[in-house]
């Protein structure tokens, strides 16, 4: 690959994208279709195929590390459970059409769990941006929404899995759950380490005022990550997800996305082109029946699976149908999964292509039938048998009469911190030991000094250990009182029951440590060369108890402040008035109420795209009663809402013009 070969090529993909997008804008159609054609059209003018592959390989990393950016701790904690079992329902239902498929086409069970993974996706890039905007509105698109959010986090894991999943070996269970294992301990791992270390650095950063720096920062941590997973044997769109989520927790978020959304626009430009590149035009014509055929089936399946997904957590029979229309396309997490398995031959069949073929063909069938829905949204109603509709109606009656009894709702509202910090140092502990573990052969002194190796992690993972003994026994207590409760003592467990208060406390103990030893043990020397290390470490356990749990609980304090400065965002409504008066003019701010019939309900403000529109901003929105202060990109309009713009006054006049 030669300097002016990759310069020709570059311009050719850049190009080629813009005519794409102006085209099939003014056509009405999505952006990526757009890509991909003007990708197939620029094929034979491209003379390095290296050259490609580079630039796929790139525009991939800044495309998951957007789709990180827009994900963060607090977003997934909202998206509720009817979201997270939509996403599960669907993705099911879809898994079990593609086993039968596979079946009757003679796959293995990884080829047809390869290929339901390219059909269950739905893609971010196309729905979130393009159709759902005119979907038209109704609380549906809340929950499509919430569920894209899911999947995505669905996704991660595929490509965590299918990128390791050839070299597996023995039996397979065991081998997916190990690989799921080393999944969450790196994410946990990487995240938990990113926001105790990566705000401390972002704010050094920010007080330079040096905006070259921070766009280097960002950028090389997300390169740093995609590297290390890669690395790992895990895909390098892993890390550059894992890298965005991390920086989204950070107080620098709503800058992050500035720096943020013009690598996002060239490179996943760049990326989807490369798909149209990279497409062999010539299988899909010798084979353009079967092709057909796996259009047809990939989209009724998806049209089934999202509907059925919708009707399970209690939707209407309008909105499943309206849903299962609009989150009908798959796309990028499709097109690397596929070419992912070509890579590794999972499929008898060159599967990127087809799942080029069917994301073209879902997209097209998910455009017509929102128009259609849009202009008459009976239509939806019309194509639900009376039958059915009679059915989903009770079935969500049913389900809205369930309710949680409210012992049980307190119980868990009472433990869900302590099992989330419960959840998360098993899986960093984990981390750390199979680190230790892979490390322990390539330590030179642990010849000399067996059980060096378990002594260190033993010591790092001191205040983690300490944290989840203490965490399962207060869940312990809290279940022991719940389930004691009632019988008019009104005395706690360790009173009224001290038996059974230490028996439940000893088996948390016990259960405790015997995680930890199982981790732990095989890195001790066999014999009696591990009681040295094992003494020594119990006796810095005895004299550093209380500093490792002030440790932790320091550790804790600052995972709560990045938490809290994130959500806060302190000092964006600065940089918003500051970029408006950079621009001159006389900034004024005005307020605006939304009413019943306003332009702007349901949208989101990265939908809108207020100020790249009209050079306005909304610097807050106040909501029933409360006041969200420079308001993320997820946020959508909603009747009622007051709505604080700052701006110029002709920019203001614009604003209101769009969404008043």
């Amino acid at each position: 690959m030669t300097a002016v070969a990759f310069l020709h090529d570059l311009t050719v993909v850049l190009l080629a994208a813009a005519a794409g997008l102006l085209v099939f804008r003014r056509l009405g159609q999505p952006p990526v279709l757009g890509y991909i054609a003007a990708g197939a059209l620029a094929g034979p003018l491209v003379t390095d195929a290296a050259t490609i592959e580079a630039l796929s390989e790139v525009g991939v990393v800044f495309l998951l590390f957007a789709l990180g950016v827009e994900f963060n701790l607090k977003r997934l904690a909202a998206v509720g459970a009817r979201a997270l079992v939509a996403a599960a329902v669907e993705v099911l239902a879809v898994f079990f059409f593609a086993r039968l498929a596979g079946a009757a086409l003679g796959l293995s069970a990884l080829g047809s769990l390869l290929v339901a993974a390219v059909c269950a996706l739905a893609s971010t890039a196309i729905v979130a941006r393009s159709l759902l905007s005119r979907a038209g509105g109704g609380g549906w698109m809340e929950l499509a929404s919430g569920v894209l959010i899911a999947e995505d986090i669905l996704a991660v894991a595929m490509l965590a899995f299918f990128a390791s999943a050839a070299s597996f070996s023995g039996d397979a269970v065991s081998s997916v759950a190990r690989e799921l294992a080393r999944l969450g301990m790196l994410a946990t791992v990487v995240l938990v380490a990113g926001l105790l270390i990566l705000p401390r650095i972002m704010r050094l950063v920010e007080r330079s005022g040096m905006k070259e720096v921070r766009t280097l920062v960002i950028v090389g941590t997300c390169f740093a990550l995609s590297l290390l997973t890669s690395s790992l044997g895990f895909s390098s769109a892993l890390g550059a997800f894992l890298a965005g989520a991390m920086m989204s927790e950070t107080a620098a978020a709503t800058r992050l996305r500035e720096v943020a959304e013009p690598f996002k626009d060239v490179f996943g430009s760049i990326f989807f082109v490369s798909v149209g590149l990279l497409l062999d035009g010539a299988w899909l014509r010798e084979n353009w029946q079967g092709a057909a055929l796996f259009c047809l089936a990939v989209a009724a399946a998806r049209a089934a699976a999202n509907g059925l997904a919708f009707a399970a957590v209690g939707s209407d029979p309008v909105s499943s149908v309206r849903s299962a229309a609009a989150r009908l396309p798959i796309g990028e997490f499709s097109f690397i999964l596929a070419r992912l398995g070509d890579e590794k031959g999972m499929t008898p069949f060159p599967l990127f292509p087809l799942t080029v073929a069917a994301c073209v063909a879902t997209t097209f069938f998910s455009g017509v039938l929102n128009d259609a829905f849009h202009e008459a949204p009976e239509r939806a109603e019309r194509l639900v048998p009376g039958a059915v509709k009679r059915l989903l109606e009770e079935y969500g009656g049913a389900l809205r009469r369930l309710q949680v009894p409210r012992q049980a709702e307190l119980v868990f509202n009472l433990v869900k911190p302590s099992l989330i910090q419960i959840a998360l140092n098993l899986l960093g502990l984990s981390g750390v030991f199979l680190a230790a573990d892979s490390l322990k052969e390539r330590v030179a002194f642990e010849a000399t000094l067996p059980g060096t190796v378990w002594g260190v992690t033993a010591l790092v993972t001191l205040p983690f250990l300490m944290a989840l003994w203490r965490k399962s026994q207060a869940v312990a207590l809290i279940l022991l009182e719940a389930l004691t409760s009632g019988g008019g003592d009104d005395r706690p467990p360790a009173e009224a029951r001290p038996g059974l208060t230490r028996i439940i406390l000893s088996a948390a103990t016990v259960l405790v440590a015997w995680w930890y030893l199982s981790l732990s043990l095989p890195l001790l020397p066999p014999g009696p060369a591990a009681l040295a290390p094992v003494a020594v470490i119990f006796l810095a356990g005895i004299l550093l108890w209380r500093a490792a749990n002030k440790l932790y609980a320091r550790m804790q304090a600052a995972l709560r402040e990045t938490l809290a400065r994130a959500d806060a965002e302190p000092g964006a409504g600065l940089a918003i008035v500051s970029h408006l008066v950079e621009e001159g003019g006389e900034v004024k701010v005005a307020t605006l109420r939304l009413s019943d019939k306003a332009k702007g309900l349901g949208a989101s403000l990265g939908e809108l795209d207020l100020r790249a529109k009209t050079g306005a901003s909304i610097l807050q929105i106040n909501r029933g009663g409360h006041a969200r202060v420079s308001p993320s990109a997820q946020t959508r309009l909603k009747s009622a809402d007051e709505v604080i713009l700052v701006g110029t006054v002709e920019q203001l006049a614009q604003a209101r013009e769009l969404i008043g």
